[in-house]
């Protein structure tokens, strides 16, 4: 969403934000993002559901393909290792796209990026209190 608000000037120059609902009406996964110039923090929501394919590629070749790989232990070719990690989303993700243009590497975890992640994290919240968003109050 758009905001026109001149408090939030400062911030647009240095982050952008995401938010993600569903792809289709059956497939809700609310997710919410901030970027800046070299890290991306994604709040998976609702985390504890799995994350689905959307209708329309799920009968695509390329899709078959990743569906074959991972039933034979193959690899994807593709940026998960596994589909339980493409389905099964931690809470936080937290990547360096500076370094790991892929995004395969989560940090969030990772105490080395703690003040990376507050800082993030409390744009995320901001934002969604300024937006009203109807997850806000999810954490």
């Amino acid at each position: 969403s758009v905001v026109k608000n001149k408090q939030t000037t400062n911030t647009r120059k240095s982050n952008i934000y995401g938010s993600h609902i569903f792809h289709q009406s059956t497939m809700y996964y609310p997710m919410r993002t901030v970027r800046n110039e070299q890290y991306r923090l994604i709040h998976n929501l609702n985390f504890q559901a799995p994350f689905y394919i959307a209708g329309d590629l799920v009968t695509s070749p390329t899709w078959k393909q990743v569906l074959y790989d991972s039933e034979n232990g193959l690899p994807t070719k593709w940026y998960i290792q596994n589909l339980s990690n493409y389905y099964f989303r931690e809470e936080w993700e937290l990547f360096d796209i500076k370094n790991d243009a892929e995004q395969l590497n989560n940090l969030a975890y990772n105490n080395q990026y703690q003040d990376i992640f507050n800082e993030l994290s409390k744009n995320i919240t901001s934002w969604q209190s300024l937006t009203n968003d109807p997850w806000r109050n999810c954490n």
